[in-house]
């Protein structure tokens, strides 16, 4: 059995406080692709970690889902929507 963390995902509001940006900024960055988020409905979600890792510049979005994780000793890492280590 997978035991993960059971934090909640987060709404642009909660990413645009924790990002310091405004929620227009933050809706653009997801429908764009560059912050990865969950589209559910006409609403969007964000993973906490991903937001985390995107702020630190860890990761960045990729157009149509997913991200890169950026590791400055290799090569970026591509991962698939969905699948963030924690």
């Amino acid at each position: 059995m997978n035991q993960h963390t059971t934090e909640s995902l987060w709404d642009a509001e909660d990413a645009a406080r924790y990002l310091k940006a405004s929620r227009s900024m933050i809706y653009k960055l997801g429908q764009t692709g560059d912050l990865p988020s969950l589209r559910v409905g006409a609403c969007l979600r964000f993973d906490p970690a991903v937001v985390r890792a995107f702020a630190h510049g860890e990761i960045r979005g990729r157009p149509g889902g997913g991200f890169i994780r950026l590791d400055p000793k290799s090569r970026p890492i591509l991962t698939p929507p969905g699948q963030l280590e924690r």
